[in-house]
């Protein structure tokens, strides 16, 4: 706000980070905009550096505008320059804007180059240049998919939410849902080996058919991240729900938010081992929707690759199963389709 009262908001200046480069007043606010939309609590901590490496290349691509006439509120943003709030499209500002204090973040053609890139990952190619840090890391379409949503035009909320005051319990990760999983099947089932974290206690601040916003107990001793598996006990049916850490946030009074996208309303303990001798592994089956159009897919480490064959132990049943459709990655799992041999 300062500097563009001085008209020193677009003075070249030395890159403090890379002296070779040039910056602005200008372009490492754009850049600071941006890394606010991209919604980074929403992100695993390594996604929140790869996103800041990336913007850092393509944020000049995005432009800031004085107030004016819009066709087309998409990828437009209003910003408040003298507050701390971040943008908020156009299309949901609820205030007449302010033309002393008040400007546009334009994202469109910053938008076009993110789609570009997608397609080329998509095509099994890297884009040219060094956009991209890592450029043979897959989950990097997985972070540009992301970006895409939060530039372009503005996501819709599907469900209502309605506020609880309910207690869960969790298992967060692979192993300690597939443990609690079976402990809660059979009574003599021996306790959770060491490393793998016990089921938490958390506190239900809101949910719907789609997911819930949680709160940890002080008194729990649960670790988290953006991307964890976790099943879920719904209180009401008695059954485990399996659910995704969206986003996780701490609040002012230091209490640590998180929410969950459920994926499915009942999930069974299942191992996998590669053929040939290769090591067991703990793993979830959920089964098919056919309400949903949605297939049964299994949920594994990260490391499975389309076309691997792998044997597939469930229930006291023994299967050789081909992973097809990879339906999610993190870094914390992936999810596959898969079809028996």
């Amino acid at each position: 706000f300062c500097a563009a009262h001085q008209n020193a908001d677009w003075l070249t200046l030395p890159d403090a980070a890379q002296p070779s480069n040039e910056s602005s007043v200008g372009l490492v606010y754009i850049h600071t905009c941006l890394m606010a939309l991209a919604n980074p609590s929403h992100l695993s901590g390594a996604d929140i550096l790869k996103a800041n490496a990336y913007l850092n290349k393509v944020s000049h691509l995005a432009e800031l505008r004085a107030l004016g006439l819009i066709d087309n509120p998409a990828g437009v943003f209003l910003i408040k320059l003298d507050s701390k709030s971040p943008p908020v499209p156009f299309s949901k500002n609820q205030s007449i804007p302010n033309e002393d204090t008040d400007i546009l973040l334009v994202t469109v053609n910053l938008a076009r180059i993110i789609h570009s890139h997608i397609k080329t990952l998509q095509n099994d190619t890297t884009p040219d240049g060094d956009v991209l840090p890592n450029k043979a890391d897959p989950s990097n379409l997985d972070l540009l998919m992301q970006l895409i949503k939060h530039f372009g035009k503005p996501p819709l909320r599907i469900f209502n939410r309605s506020k609880k005051t309910d207690g869960v319990e969790l298992n967060i990760g692979i192993s300690a849902a597939h443990h609690g999983l079976l402990r809660n099947q059979e009574s003599t089932y021996p306790p959770s080996p060491a490393g793998v974290q016990r089921a938490s206690r958390w506190q239900v601040l809101n949910a719907s058919a789609g997911g819930y916003s949680l709160r940890k107990f002080n008194s729990s001793q649960a670790a988290v991240h953006v991307g964890d598996i976790v099943v879920i006990k719904n209180a009401k049916t008695i059954q485990w729900e399996v659910a995704i850490v969206r986003w996780a946030n701490v609040n002012d009074l230091n209490q640590l938010d998180i929410g969950l996208q459920l994926i499915s309303p009942s999930v069974s303990a299942a191992t996998v081992n590669a053929p040939k001798g290769g090591m067991e592994s703990e793993a979830l089956l959920l089964p098919e929707l056919s309400a949903l159009k949605q297939p049964s897919t299994l949920i594994l480490s990260p490391g499975a690759s389309i076309g691997d064959t792998i044997d597939l132990m469930c229930g006291g049943k023994e299967s050789k199963v081909i992973l097809t459709n990879p339906m999610e990655r993190t870094s914390m799992f992936t999810r596959f389709q898969y079809d028996l041999i």
